[in-house]
């Protein structure tokens, strides 16, 4: 820009836009789900299974529908929309150790916010992708609408500024 360059984090700050958009969704209970043709069956664990079991409800409003087939396993049938191009075990398994984790103060109402960064992380542009030019204007005009853009979910920064003055002092300009 006219001050100098500003360089962006594409999988920080798609992750904070993704993560403001689903705590809304959620809150809201619309979170867009992603059906799945052939439900993933995944093993867990019997006080895996039973964390399942006791947070169904609040996976289906994250926009995770999930069955229990039987003591060590479950069919996951639907996914956060957000997620749909992530590894799906992945996402499943971060989410049952947040119920593991989080599950245990007896509040979990206080730890929904960390399910859903763990779902918008998992969610996010992933480094290497090569973004095309509408989609890096679109993830800018995004940043802009989105609040506390300038951090993601783990407040690491989602951009850095560097002004005319620096951008000459690394090619020894001005001396």
């Amino acid at each position: 820009n006219a001050k100098g360059l500003i360089l962006v984090d594409m999988h920080a700050a798609h992750e904070r836009i993704g993560y403001e958009a689903l705590k809304k969704q959620f809150h809201a209970r619309q979170v867009p789900k992603q059906s799945l043709l052939i439900p993933k069956c995944m093993q867990f664990v019997h006080q895996d299974i039973a964390l399942i079991e006791q947070y169904q409800e609040v996976l289906e409003q994250m926009g995770i529908e999930i069955a229990l087939l039987g003591e060590d396993q479950v069919a996951i049938h639907a996914i956060p929309a957000l997620v749909k191009e992530s590894d799906l075990s992945d996402v499943i398994t971060a989410l049952v150790h947040d119920l593991s984790q989080y599950g245990k103060s007896g509040s979990l109402d206080q730890y929904y916010n960390e399910m859903l960064s763990t779902i918008s992380c998992h969610g996010a542009i992933r480094a290497n992708r090569s973004l095309t030019i509408p989609e890096m204007n679109q993830l800018l005009r995004d940043m802009e609408q989105t609040e506390r853009s300038m951090q993601c979910n783990h407040g690491r920064p989602t951009f850095v500024e560097m002004d005319l003055k620096t951008l000459d002092s690394l090619f020894l300009r001005g001396r």
